[in-house]
């Protein structure tokens, strides 16, 4: 079963308003005028109704005079003619516009986030002796079976990571001098000595 779709409504703006009022009296005004003012060239070749009298003159008369009185008004109405509300309306329709802007790029730069080598792989973080971050994923003793960035800070040494992940060359990190144990001499064979 299809979900029954919802009416939308739409507000009219306020110059569809204005509109609509300046229609109705004016539509008033037209339908009393030809009783009120009836012509005075004889010969007009527009048929007018004839002349209305007594109190139907006196209320037709009172409805016109409201019916102008309205118009006036409507038209003394310094909002109804001000562009101020518009010039709201797009100033919120801007800071709309600019908040979401601002929410893509945020979302662009999460979803690149996501992407990262450096998040996707997770590497270990480790500070060197000499104050430098490494960024640190799989055996970094054994050459090709890991991968490393380096940088000042963690957040340099994961960006390292990430540019590393693309480069051909890799970065090696050699383990300090001292945590070498020295490498014991290669045992010498002993001369002979020759037999008389």
């Amino acid at each position: 079963m299809k979900p029954q779709r919802q009416p939308q409504i739409v507000a009219p703006t306020p110059e569809q308003t204005t509109q609509a009022h300046l229609n109705n009296a004016l539509m008033v005004v037209r339908e009393l005028h030809s009783f009120l003012f009836p012509p005075v060239d004889r010969t007009d070749s527009i048929p007018r109704t004839q002349e209305l009298d007594g109190e139907a003159k006196i209320a037709a008369s009172a409805t016109f005079v409201t019916a102008c009185s309205r118009i006036d008004a409507l038209l003394n109405d310094g909002e109804r003619w001000s562009i101020a509300p518009l010039k709201d309306l797009y100033a919120g329709m801007n800071a709309c516009y600019e908040q979401q802007f601002e929410f893509l790029k945020s979302q662009t730069l999460s979803t690149n986030q996501l992407s990262r080598p450096s998040f996707l792989l997770k590497p270990d973080l480790a500070q060197l002796q000499d104050g430098a971050f490494i960024a640190y994923w799989g055996d970094i003793s054994t050459p090709g079976a890991g991968l490393v960035g380096r940088g000042a800070t963690p957040a340099a040494a994961f960006s390292d990571f990430d540019a590393a992940y693309y480069r051909q060359e890799q970065i090696r990190v050699e383990p300090p001098a001292e945590e070498i144990p020295p490498t014991p001499p290669a045992p010498q064979p002993k001369p002979r000595s020759k037999k008389k």
